[in-house]
């Protein structure tokens, strides 16, 4: 007989789309090799964990008032690979003299994305000075045989001349 918690990380784990055929672990109790999510406060330019690494670059020079462009990759690591059925997301969030086209951009929007990477070329128009931006970025790398969600954010600084 199955217990309600089993039933429920398989349902999760069909509903997030894990692929490789693999059966969800009998046990119920799926384990994760990533640190706990941060507190959403807490904001690094690189996330360095077992199963993936998570960056942002801004590599500039960039021009007052001319779009310039910053990087947000995530690399999954081992034989973790990037969950393709979840609904990826990056929220980005500025001091008012730097704009984006849109403040959250999805899977559909991204660069590259594969189950070997997702990374995303953010534009953005800025006045001149220096700028913090955070990203929070909504994913999920996965085994074939558990998948659990994330959600880290990354910190941007931009100089613009």
């Amino acid at each position: 007989m199955r217990s309600p918690s089993n039933v429920f990380l398989v349902s999760l784990t069909l509903l997030l789309g894990c692929s490789g055929g693999a059966e969800p672990p009998a046990t119920g109790t799926g384990t994760r090799e990533t640190s706990p999510p941060p507190a959403p406060a807490e904001a690094r330019a690189v996330w360095d964990e077992p199963s993936f690494e998570l960056r942002a670059e801004a590599p500039g020079p960039f021009t007052a008032g001319t779009e310039g462009h910053f990087t947000i990759r995530l690399t999954p690591r081992g034989h973790y690979h990037v969950n393709q059925q979840y609904p990826m997301s990056v929220t980005l969030t500025g001091p008012a003299p730097v704009t984006f086209p849109s403040a959250t951009v999805t899977a559909e929007h991204a660069e590259t994305f594969t189950e070997q990477l997702a990374q995303f070329d953010v534009p953005f128009t800025a006045e001149a000075g220096a700028h913090h931006i955070t990203a929070l970025v909504d994913f999920a790398v996965c085994t074939p045989e558990a998948c659990m969600p994330d959600t880290r954010t990354v910190a941007i600084d931009l100089s613009v001349n």
